[in-house]
């Protein structure tokens, strides 16, 4: 006598596989590494056919020239009312100059470049953000406070004004992925900042120098 037995081994429920469910993109590693924003990811094609929005974010470099060039020239003029200037060294505004070297590079490849892919340039570009934001700060801080700005002290304010209502903006465009807005926004942002870096210091200096 012979037995034979198909037996269905998964329809045994002790027995019963199922394929390990696939682990979530979470935790530090991932979110260190992840792009720059979520809707970045379907917004990379048209940023990187955006000229403007990419010139400006290299137009740190601009400010980080100025800073290195301008250095003795704004010390000097800070220095002439009183005949020294105790709030920051020329080692300090030069720091900002380098920072800003440093991030018009992580601006352009982390806003444009690798926009819509993981990479390690977006916290590095956060970081450095973060440092340029308050050594610039400090420094525009104390030149309005203490310096002899003048009536270019409405300038400076406006131009920082319209930089920090730009990026606010701009964080709304993400939240509402309202593409243009956050293009629009973004780029006014980027060049209004470095503006307030530069163009009110440049005119006083010349100002004080003719």
């Amino acid at each position: 006598l012979s037995l034979s037995l198909d037996i269905d081994l998964f329809s045994i429920p002790h027995l019963r596989l199922s394929t390990p469910a696939r682990p979530s993109p979470s935790g530090m590693g991932y979110a260190l590494f992840s792009r720059k924003k979520n809707c970045h990811a379907k917004w990379g094609p048209a940023l990187r056919r955006e000229r403007l929005y990419a010139a400006s974010c290299g137009v740190f470099f601009i400010g980080g020239i100025w800073a290195h060039v301008y250095t003795d020239r704004v010390l000097g003029w800070l220095r002439a009312p009183t005949g020294e200037w105790m709030w920051f060294s020329d080692r300090l505004y030069r720091a900002q100059g380098t920072a800003c070297l440093f991030q018009s590079v992580l601006s352009v490849l982390s806003d444009v470049v690798y926009s819509d892919a993981r990479s390690i340039v977006h916290p590095i570009d956060r970081l450095m953000a973060v440092v340029l934001t308050l050594i610039a700060v400090y420094l525009e801080t104390c030149i309005l406070l203490f310096g002899p700005m003048g009536p270019l002290r409405v300038l400076m304010l406006g131009l920082v004004g319209a930089a920090l209502v730009c990026h606010f903006r701009a964080k709304f465009g993400i939240v509402s992925h309202d593409y243009p807005r956050y293009v629009r926004n973004h780029t006014i942002w980027h060049f209004a900042i470095v503006a307030s870096m530069v163009v009110p210091m440049h005119l006083a200096i010349h100002s004080h120098e003719t």
